[in-house]
Formats: structure tokens, C-alpha cells, sequence
């Protein structure tokens, strides 16, 4: 099943694929925390449309997710910035926004996007922006640039931490120069090391690909698999002084 595409930028997507209303069900994928519980209990209460929804984590997740095929989602919600992928593999459909009744509503500003031309595959729904505030009273030089945080100056070496998700090689900068604690990322070590284990109960037949089957992965864990048959081979792995010069050299 193809897609209707909802942007995180800029909108939610308001066709439901033919499939969707005939089953009375309509299947959700969007960003965790994202879905309103009571617009959803409002939409099923005035349509008798019974909403499914299952939440990723990043653009990536959704983007290998969709492309694995099997997934029965009705609309999407990945950032703006992805559409041209998805439309350029042919993994949404086009349902012509732009002739939707409610499309007069749209503000002006948002009907010709760069990223959807003539707003054919996606809706406006949200958008937002992230700001670092500094505080001035701690420090009085100059705050009009990040390097007060990637490059930061003696007086603030200790006094921030920049972390998130991020290859070794690229923030071992940033944890050499003091700006950084600690980085996390998956690990292809442990991340091959877990397929194999994954791939050798399953062909052995030690334990069915099914929700809520739990499938061991020696020294890394264990996973439970999800109601559509996923899950995280391995959890995210710390990088720090102690080990980002070995991993930086690896990847």
C-alpha cells in the first residue's frame, strides 16, 4: 500500500486510503508523543473510524520502515526535508491536497512549498524551530555563534555538554575539546553481532518471527518483538574519552 504523506513542518495529511474506510480502520505512522489521545478519540467518536497508531523515533526509522514494505500504514508524518525521497521512490501516493475541499484553508505561505510543488502530497499540520539561549550573567562574550558550544572558549570548557546521536569520527572533536561528555550511537559491531544471532534462531527455527516472541542475542540481550514483527537489534552505545579515539578510527 502506498502512503498519504503528512509533513512534520508543515502538516497533517487528510486522505484516508480507499482500503482504510472500507475496513473502518485507519492506520497511523507518526513521531512518539506526537498524537493528540483526545483529537483521536474526537475523530473516532464523529467518524466510527477505528485509529491505529504506531510512533518512530527518526526520519531514518520511518524511511526503512516504509521501504521494507508490509507495514499498512495509511499516512505518514516524516519531516518536510524527506518528502522528495519518498515521493521519488514511489512510496506515497499522490492524493491532490491541492483539491481537497478544506485546502482553502491553508495559508498562502504554505501552498507551493520547494518541497511539494503545488502541494500535491502532503498537508500543512506543524512546524517549529529549535533556539539555544545563553546566559548572560555566566558569560559575556560573544553569544552570536555556535562556536560558543562546538569550539567553546576556556571559560566554558565543563560548563556544557553537547551530546546526541552522532558517528565517532565526527564528534571525537568535540569530546577531545571538552565540549562534549559523551556521545551515543548503535554500534555495527554489536549490531552484526545481533543479526547473526537473529538470523540463526530464525533459520534454525528455535523461535517463530511473530508479536511478542522474545529472541535472545547473547552478550547483547534479548529482544521482544513488536506487534508489526520489529524491534531495535541493540541498544544505543556511549562514546566517550575512555573509547572515542579506537571507535573514531573504525567509523
Amino acid at each position: 500500500m502506498k502512503l498519504a504523506y503528512q509533513s512534520l513542518l508543515a502538516g497533517v495529511a487528510l486522505t484516508v486510503s480507499s482500503l482504510a474506510l472500507a475496513a473502518g480502520e485507519l492506520n497511523l505512522y507518526n513521531w512518539g508523543n506526537y498524537t493528540s489521545p483526545k483529537l483521536i478519540e474526537k475523530f473516532e467518536a464523529e467518524t466510527g473510524i477505528k485509529v491505529t497508531i504506531t510512533d518512530y523515533d527518526s526520519n531514518e526509522t520511518a524511511l526503512a520502515k516504509v521501504r521494507a514494505g508490509g507495514h499498512g500504514f495509511d499516512l505518514a508524518v516524516p519531516s518536510h526535508s524527506h518528502l522528495p525521497i519518498w515521493v521519488s521512490e514511489g512510496l506515497i501516493a499522490n492524493p491532490r491536497v491541492d483539491q481537497m475541499p478544506n485546502f482553502k484553508n491553508v495559508a498562502k505561505e504554505w501552498r507551493n512549498p520547494d518541497w511539494d510543488p503545488g502541494r500535491q502530497y502532503s498537508a500543512p499540520w506543524q512546524w517549529g524551530s529549535v533556539g539555544v539561549m545563553v546566559d548572560t550573567s555566566v558569560y559575556n562574550g560573544d553569544i552570536n555563534t555556535f562556536g560558543i558550544i562546538l569550539d567553546p572558549p576556556e571559560e566554558l570548557i565543563g560548563k556544557i555538554n553537547v551530546t546526541g546521536l552522532a558517528l565517532p569520527s565526527e564528534f571525537k572533536q568535540f569530546i577531545d575539546n571538552g565540549s562534549s561528555k559523551a556521545v551515543a550511537l548503535w554500534n555495527p559491531i554489536d549490531l552484526g553481532y545481533s543479526a547473526v544471532y537473529i538470523a540463526n534462531a530464525l533459520a534454525s527455527g528455535s523461535v517463530t518471527a511473530a508479536p511478542g516472541a522474545t529472541i535472545s542475542i547473547g552478550h547483547v540481550g534479548e529482544i521482544t518483538l513488536d506487534e508489526s514483527n520489529s524491534a531495535a537489534m541493540a541498544a544505543p552505545f556511549t562514546f566517550d574519552a575512555s573509547n572515542i579515539e579506537a571507535f573514531s578510527k573504525i567509523y
